[in-house]
C-alpha cells in the first residue's frame, strides 16, 4: 500500500530510478535535475501524506494514509523529522542519486 503509493508518486518525468524499502522507510531515487527538482520530489511525497528528511506532510495529509503506512513516533517540532538516511551522489552525467 505505502510502497505502491510512494513509487507511483515518484514515477514521473525526470526520475530515472526509484525503489522504496518498506522495512526501513527508505526511498532510493535517481533523477535528472534539469527535469525535476529535489524540492518537487519532497513536496510530491508530502502531498500524498509522507514525510521526508527535508519536509513534513501536513497533519491532514498524513491522517489520510492507511494506518500501516504511518510511522511517526512523536509530534514533530519545527524543522524536526524522524531520522532518515540520505545519500547524495552525482554520476558522470550530472544526475543525482538520492536515498531518503
Amino acid at each position: 500500500m505505502c510502497k505502491e503509493r510512494i513509487e507511483r508518486t515518484v514515477d514521473v518525468k525526470g526520475v530515472k530510478y526509484f525503489e522504496y524499502t518498506l522495512a526501513t522507510h527508505n526511498l532510493e531515487i535517481t533523477y535528472v535535475p534539469s527535469k525535476i527538482t529535489e524540492e518537487q520530489l519532497h513536496k510530491s511525497l508530502n502531498t500524498v501524506g509522507h514525510d521526508t528528511n527535508k519536509s513534513k506532510a501536513s497533519d491532514e495529509q498524513y491522517d489520510k494514509i492507511h494506518g500501516c503506512c504511518k510511522y511517526r513516533t512523536h509530534v514533530h517540532g519545527e524543522g524536526e523529522h524522524d531520522s532518515e538516511k540520505k545519500e547524495d551522489n552525482h554520476d558522470e552525467n550530472g544526475d543525482h542519486d538520492h536515498e531518503h
